[in-house]
């Protein structure tokens, strides 16, 4: 976990086309931003983003769809805020 910004991407695997769209969202590790030490492990982020996962979870086991592509910005408040 680095820098302050969570994204939590969900999809069905079961679904052929949700399966793609997921799969196109990765990528090598080498091409993944590299933070500065001050800014890696901030843990209160990582707790965040556990916790938007697991809402994704509860949303899909009470069927209320998922949350395809969720993204938040710690740092600015989820609001975007400067």
């Amino acid at each position: 976990m680095g820098a302050e910004v969570a994204r939590i991407i969900s999809c069905d695997t079961t679904d052929d086309n949700q399966r793609a769209d997921y799969e196109s969202t990765l990528f090598p590790d080498g091409e993944a931003l590299q933070e500065p030490c001050t800014m890696r492990s901030t843990f209160y982020c990582a707790s965040v983003a556990a916790g938007l996962a697991v809402a994704a979870v509860t949303r899909h086991l009470r069927g209320l769809g998922l949350a395809r592509d969720t993204l938040c910005n710690i740092l600015a408040g989820f609001a975007g805020r400067p």
